[in-house]
């Protein structure tokens, strides 16, 4: 889930193809970290990514605890990012007057390689009470690395079952090992993912405006 940077071009936000390195300024010595985009949706133009909003509060807190660690604010671009994060379960919040919360759950894992560029996590920005409700995602990777070596294992059958709203989706993973729901409404979802003697259970409880990540160990 690394993305394209973007930047400004006659007004319109425009699609590169580089990536911003985080250890391009000194206080970024890490080779771990969270970086992505604070945007509104207007038109869809660019895959998504369409509008930046910039000058959004953006806090990194570490799930466990509720232990706020880092604080940020999206530059005029968009764009933010934190350096220098260890493993762990983290949760971010976005926030702006004038616009509702927007959140990210995540988990960071030291040992896989997003080396240097870091992990992508960008918010959906909607003015306060205009959110969709169907704006959820669940997102993740299918990781085999016992050889030392990251695995993404492919064609692999992912679903997930809305508990309380019935919604079922489908997808199969190609040859990254990534999965994604989108258009997905607050509740509590069971997921499921399996191929052959493998398979992989998760309850996972969404939010309004979250994108929820994670990672399956084959």
């Amino acid at each position: 889930f690394i993305l394209p940077t973007m930047s400004l071009a006659g007004g319109e936000l425009q699609i590169e193809d580089t990536l911003f390195d985080l250890k391009a300024t000194s206080s970024c010595t890490g080779e771990v970290g969270v970086r992505g985009w604070t945007y509104k949706e207007t038109g869809l133009k660019h895959g998504g990514l369409d509008t930046p909003v910039p000058s959004v509060d953006i806090v990194l807190y570490q799930e466990k605890y509720k232990l706020k660690l880092k604080a940020t604010t999206s530059n005029e671009n968009g764009q933010y990012r934190f350096c220098d994060v260890s493993g762990g379960n983290y949760l971010l919040v976005a926030q702006k007057q004038g616009y509702d919360d927007s959140k990210y759950r995540l988990t960071i894992r030291d040992e896989i390689n997003y080396i240097p560029k870091g992990f992508s996590a960008s918010f959906a920005m909607y003015k306060t009470g205009k959110s969709p409700e169907t704006n959820c995602k669940i997102e993740g990777d299918i990781i085999d690395s016992d050889d030392g070596d990251d695995i993404y294992p492919g064609n692999i059958k992912v679903q997930i079952i809305g508990i309380e709203n019935k919604q079922r989706k489908k997808y199969t993973t190609d040859i990254d090992g990534s999965f994604e729901f989108e258009h997905l409404k607050p509740g509590t979802y069971k997921l499921i993912a399996r191929k052959a003697t493998w398979k992989f259970t998760k309850k996972i409880k969404l939010e309004k405006n979250m994108t929820y990540f994670l990672y399956m160990d084959w």
